[in-house]
């Protein structure tokens, strides 16, 4: 069984091993901060050559989306890969299964009536394979007999004793050969080889590039402060690079370039199947005809002059539409030419720096250092390690991007919403060099002490070239900070005008910071006072310079000498204005608002206000009037009420019957007498508005 298990798959897999394709080193990897990092695969080829590029399943769609080829003497034949489920598609159309290929038995017995040989001349289309046990002295043993329907019959021998069974049918041979390849090709299970055919003669640099999804490459810094108070202030800075190799295969050698930016990027299942939903049409079936019962004629038609050849008309419109139309799709059918080569700008590779491997590239060397080359687009930053990287698949690796000293102040940033009562200490940086430093992670150590400590840790921020930034490592609990915030509404000018009546407003926030430093230091802490939409800063008095003003907050100086306490005022403004009816003005608010502005108020002003008063006071002792009328009708309604209910109890004939119709009579009379004088109140009630209202028209202040 052996021997023959041998002989029957190897031939097949003798005829089934394809001409592999070569692969290409990796050679450069572009890692950014965006999810992505670029990959470029370099080497020389000669001839037409096909290359294989194993991708992660996984990583497919990206393939597909960036894969970019570059071969300036020769030209691209195609990118080939197997489908999403390539061992299920190579079976579908097979007579057997990928099971079938673990024996000989299960195979024959897959493929029953096909034409084999086998030892001895035996001949014919294949019945089956059947199991035989057989007893001997040793035990029982199993063989299997194949058996064969020739043109003298059936005939059969054990397959054990053979030496080959070979299909004479070619296409069953071929069928044979085109699964155990798929089953060869695809036995990395995760994993798609794309197949990129290049056709060109003679040697030839050429370069694969494309994206895949990559771990963001982290940044972790160093920091050496400077003494504080000392001459020297600059500190060291050192910048580290985490890298992570998630690509399934060792870098080798690789040229890594690091970018950090925050480019746009898609990912889309381009390896996916789609269809379109698409409309049933239902099948139409032909109606069974029952002709209609003729009942005769009644006379001749007449017909229209001209009606024809209108008919004709427009059948042969409707002819030249279609004409038209057929033409038309002929022409879209029609397939596009070939591109002969696309051209690519690529001289500076991914993201514009770092040594590329694309044919007919030049770069210029490097300088040999022992930190990355640092470069600035106007969207990214860029960091090339000089030396090549090898890092096995699986595994990080830290190396330094920046090392460089930079100017550093040690202070002390008072944020009252980190805490209340203390300070941060904090160091001000600035980045003197030609490209920003991407942010991170910070570690900070003292230089001024007789041996280095840590002081601290912090959110290293992104600093672009020239600016400077501060960063906060540790509270300060030796320096106290105590803070009073005050809010006052101060009233000022009077404006009138179409009987408006507007005030201008002044709204002030004031907060009094006071530190204490510590007995032995000197402190120079800065303020960070929040900033406020539509609120302006009053400079505190006696301060010198202008503050710094972040999109938050104020940064106010406050210097303290050791052991003694200072004070610093800040105060925000905000100018508004209050608009109101002058008719509706209480008289209480306009007279505070009046004295408000004390000897600023204009005589005019102040006698034109008493004069509104006195006005408003006679529209006052009218509605006052009618509403002591109103308040009586009430009165009278609610008596009548009470007398009704009490007749109701009463003969209307007797003695207190008839008191309560007499009562009843006297306050019908009394309400004819109320609604003459609010008649009489009411018209002076609308002259003294009248009078009110054209008198405020005719103010302007």
């Amino acid at each position: 069984m052996t021997k023959l298990r041998f002989a029957l798959l190897a031939s097949a897999l003798f005829m089934a091993t394809p001409a592999f394709a070569d692969e290409l080193p990796l050679k450069r990897a572009v890692i950014s901060t965006s999810g992505v990092a670029l990959y470029e695969h370099a080497g020389t080829i000669e001839g037409n050559a096909d290359i294989a590029l194993p991708v992660r399943l996984d990583q497919v769609d990206d393939a597909l989306k960036s894969l970019v080829v570059f071969d300036t003497l020769g030209t691209i034949g195609g990118v080939n890969l197997p489908g999403r489920q390539p061992l299920a598609e190579a079976f579908r159309d097979l007579p057997f299964t990928q099971a079938d290929l673990q024996s000989p038995v299960t195979l024959l017995n897959a493929l029953k009536g096909a034409q084999v040989s086998i030892d001895g001349g035996i001949t014919g289309r294949l019945i089956g394979v059947t199991t035989e046990a057989e007893k001997t002295d040793a035990g029982t043993i199993t063989r299997h007999r194949v058996t064969v329907m020739g043109d003298t019959g059936m005939k059969s021998a054990i397959m054990e004793n053979l030496n080959a069974v070979q299909f004479t049918e070619k296409a069953v041979q071929d069928q044979i050969n085109r699964a155990l390849e798929a089953v060869y090709t695809n036995r990395v299970k995760d994993q798609r080889t794309l197949n990129v055919t290049l056709n060109g003669e003679g040697k030839r640099d050429v370069a694969l590039a494309y994206l895949q999804a990559a771990p963001l490459w982290k940044s972790t810094y160093r920091l050496v402060l400077p003494n504080e108070g000392g001459e020297d202030q600059t500190a060291l800075i050192q910048g580290w690079a985490v890298l992570e190799n998630t690509t399934g295969q060792d870098w080798n050698d690789v040229a890594v370039t690091i970018t950090s930016g925050s480019p746009v990027t898609y990912t889309q299942a381009l390896y996916e199947s789609y269809y379109i939903p698409r409309t049933a049409l239902p099948v139409k079936v032909i109606d069974r005809v029952m002709p209609r019962v003729d009942d005769g004629t009644v006379g001749t038609a007449n017909i229209a002059e001209g009606k024809s050849e209108q008919w004709q008309k427009k059948a042969m419109r409707a002819g030249s539409d279609t004409m038209m139309e057929s033409h038309m799709l002929a022409t879209a059918a029609a397939p596009a030419p070939a591109m002969a080569e696309m051209a690519m700008d690529s001289a500076a590779g991914y993201g514009g720096a770092g040594e590329s491997y694309v044919p007919a590239i030049s770069t210029p060397d490097m300088a040999a250092t022992q930190t990355a080359l640092a470069a600035e687009t106007a969207t990214q930053m860029l960091f090339t390690f000089p030396t090549p990287v090898t890092l096995p698949a699986g595994d990080s690796l830290m190396v330094p991007f920046i090392s460089e000293k930079m100017d550093a102040q040690r202070l002390y940033v008072y944020q009252p919403e980190t805490n209340a009562a203390h300070p941060l200490a904090a160091v001000k940086v600035k980045n003197d060099g030609d490209t920003g430093l991407p942010p991170g992670i910070l570690t900070l150590f003292d230089g001024g002490a007789p041996n280095l400590v840590h002081v601290g840790d912090a959110e290293m921020p992104l600093i672009p070239a020239g600016e400077d930034r501060f960063i906060s490592f540790a509270l300060d609990t030796k320096t106290n900070i105590e803070q009073k915030t005050e809010d006052d509404r101060q009233l000022g000018l009077i404006t009138i005008s179409n009987g408006t009546f507007t005030q201008k407003v002044s709204w002030r926030n004031t907060t009094t910071y006071t530190a204490k430093a510590p007995a032995n230091e000197d402190r120079e802490i800065v303020i960070e006072h929040p900033r406020r939409d539509g609120w302006d800063l009053i400079m505190p008095d006696g301060y010198d310079g202008k503050p710094d003003v972040t999109s938050t907050h104020y940064r106010l100086v406050l210097n303290v000498k050791k052991g003694e306490s200072e004070s610093l005022e800040v105060t925000l403004r905000r100018d508004d204005a209050e608009t109101m009816a002058l008719t509706y003005v209480n008289e209480a608010d306009l007279d505070a608002r009046m004295a408000a502005m004390g000897k600023d108020l204009p005589d005019d002003l102040r006698k034109a206000m008493d004069q509104v008063k006195t006005l408003r006071a006679a529209v006052a002792e009218q509605e006052t009037a009618l509403r002591q009328i109103e308040n009586t009708r009430n009165q009278i309604y609610t008596d009548q009420e009470r007398l009704r209910q009490n007749l109701e109890t009463v003969a209307p004939n007797n003695k207190l019957g008839k008191r309560y119709l007499k009562q009843l009579e006297e306050q019908e009379n009394a309400l004819d007498k109320l609604a003459s004088s609010e008649a009489a109140i009411e018209i002076k009630l609308n002259d003294a508005r009248k009078a009110l209202n054209d008198y405020i028209a005719t103010l302007k202040f």
